[in-house]
């Protein structure tokens, strides 16, 4: 038996890999003599590959704890041969799957799931029969990096990437720049309103476990409603949703406990583009002197007098989107 081994690149906290063992009889024909090397490098390869990753500058990331895909094909008749995953980490394996090939239309491939851990380092290894290196090669391997969790304001580089592409695909209104600014700031204080977590603006493991295990998603009261507006008082997060789905996600604050949220369903019926004398920005009013409108104060808990305050820099996108006779369902 033969052993081959790749190293894949590690450049932030962890390397996660795949490897491949063709278990099978099938025994090739023997090459013509002379014709070895050129019979070699007309056998048809494995192409490997992890899906569920963050792509950037030709590498694959995803956050500690993420689950990916690990797929592999080869242009060769192989159906209901074993193929053998081995992940090892520092010279001892931590996963080892063996799984039946499927054949279809001449292309013979298999599939599964892995859920990556922290910090470490992985290598994959291939073992083929001599009978197997008749038949197929090898191919090359794939990788994937687990990116670091200590980030915070002013952080940059691929680990925050990963992050907002990450609340970006729940619909938290993110910026997908590489950096830790305000506006990444206000979607982790959405994200872990959403999800029961301490009030802040960090992010950390824990934020990643959930995102990775996707935790945080916004659940419709009224998916049938059409494009409209919800508004949770009880999180302190306001959704924005059309077709049954849900397209953006804010942090807000509403009504103090004295001058609560008014609850129930309404249809926008003012629009005020400018700020008034009292600080609101763009509001759009829903019902009496309730509105939904930019405030310079939007702390992480319910504190206004009635309406539902959003970040200023939010302020203009939700005027926009919000418009005349829009539907705002407000609950606890």
């Amino acid at each position: 038996m033969s052993i081959y081994r790749f190293r894949w690149t590690v450049t932030t906290a962890v390397t996660v890999a795949t490897a491949l063992a063709l278990c099978g009889s099938a025994v090739a024909a023997e090459a013509p003599t002379g014709a070895t090397g050129q019979a070699a490098a007309e056998l048809p390869s494995f192409s490997l590959a992890i899906g569920d990753t963050y792509r950037y500058r030709g590498g694959r990331y995803v956050l500690p704890r993420a689950k990916v895909e690990i797929t592999g094909k080869v242009s060769a008749a192989l159906d209901g041969q074993e193929v053998t995953v081995r992940i090892t980490k520092h010279g001892r394996t931590v996963k080892s799957r063996t799984v039946k090939l499927d054949q279809r239309g001449g292309v013979s491939s298999f599939s599964f799931h892995y859920r990556v851990g922290k910090k470490g380092k992985y290598i994959a290894e291939l073992a083929l029969t001599p009978e197997q290196e008749a038949i197929v090669k090898a191919g090359s391997g794939e990788s994937v990096n687990v990116v670091r969790t200590g980030i915070n304001r002013g952080s940059r580089g691929v680990a925050v990437r990963v992050f907002q592409n990450k609340l970006k695909s729940m619909k938290y209104v993110v910026p997908r720049n590489g950096r830790f600014d305000a506006a990444t700031g206000r979607a982790f204080m959405a994200f872990r309103k959403n999800t029961g977590m301490s009030r802040n603006e960090s992010a950390g493991y824990a934020v990643a476990r959930k995102l990775a295990a996707g935790k945080g998603r916004f659940h419709l009261r009224h998916p049938k409603a059409g494009r409209h507006v919800e508004v949770d008082i009880s999180k302190q997060v306001m959704a924005f949703a059309d077709k049954g789905k849900v397209v953006r996600i804010y942090h807000v604050s509403t009504g103090a406990g004295g001058t609560p949220t008014v609850r129930g369903t309404f249809h926008v019926y003012r629009k005020d583009p400018g700020t008034n004398a009292k600080g609101m920005v763009k509001s759009s009013y829903f019902i009496r002197g309730y509105a939904i409108h930019g405030f310079a104060s939007v702390p992480p808990y319910n504190a206004s007098h009635g309406c539902v305050r959003v970040p200023v820099p939010n302020a203009a996108s939700i005027f926009a989107w919000v418009r005349m006779g829009t539907r705002i369902d407000t609950y606890y």
